[in-house]
């Protein structure tokens, strides 16, 4: 009876101190910035549901992702507004005349939107962990530091459709397409090499001189080539 006793005390000291420590447990847009990955799909448990869908968060905006679907133009492609409330009521939060920088509860906003068309997402608890987990809306997240290629082409290709170039937008890259049948490759401006890109190769631009450009291509076995090409040979998006 004593050791029952005991038992019940403990669970109900330990039952108020997570309330506590719950109840006044505040994220901020600080700790959410960067690259989450989905690794978990139960409604879809097979595996071609892993790994398929993308949060890029950078400053107040959240672009998701979700390559399982194609064509590109059929992509849930989808750019949100985000801050955070102390309260998850739709009706308190309607009434707030702006999102927090942070508070108990994440609140996405689809761009054009309003704060009546908001969705409220409640971390569950130990639902984040600060570059390692986060649980965004049901969808179970990693933070990685390295975009997939083929990623950084969806976006690429989604982007023309939509004359956003979402990769400078939420991964700072400038990504470009060669627009001709062969692109010779430059050791340096003034040297030329034995090596060319094709039509359709993607490249990320990482310096610009004169007519050339300095380019990373990465093939589909991970390899990375770098060097010059002329500006003519490339493709890259126009913005609205």
């Amino acid at each position: 009876m004593i050791k029952s006793s005991l038992l019940i005390l403990l669970m109900s000291f330990s039952i108020f101190l997570f309330g506590q420590e719950e109840k006044q447990k505040v994220y901020d847009i600080n700790q959410i910035q960067g690259i989450w990955q989905m690794y978990a799909n139960y409604s879809n448990p097979n595996e071609d549901a892993y790994y398929k869908n993308f949060y890029f968060i950078k400053g107040r905006k959240c672009l998701n992702v979700d390559i399982r679907i194609s064509p590109y133009d059929k992509l849930n492609v989808v750019v949100f507004d985000y801050g955070f409330s102390n309260t998850m009521l739709r009706d308190s939060i309607n009434k707030m005349d702006h999102l927090n920088d942070a508070g108990k509860y994440l609140v996405l906003i689809e761009e054009k939107s309003n704060l009546k068309d908001c969705s409220v997402n409640i971390v569950s608890p130990f639902g984040f962990k600060e570059n390692t987990y986060l649980n965004l809306f049901g969808d179970e997240c990693i933070f990685i530091k390295k975009i997939p290629r083929k990623v950084i082409e969806i976006l690429y290709n989604r982007g023309r459709k939509d004359h956003r170039d979402y990769n400078k937008e939420f991964l700072d890259l400038k990504v470009c397409v060669i627009n001709i049948e062969k692109s010779l490759v430059y050791d340096s401006t003034q040297c030329q090499s034995k090596l060319y890109l094709i039509k359709d190769d993607l490249v990320t631009i990482t310096e610009e001189k004169g007519r050339f450009i300095k380019f990373e291509y990465e093939n589909d076995k991970g390899i990375i080539t770098e060097g010059w090409i002329k500006k003519e040979d490339l493709d890259c998006i126009v913005s609205k």
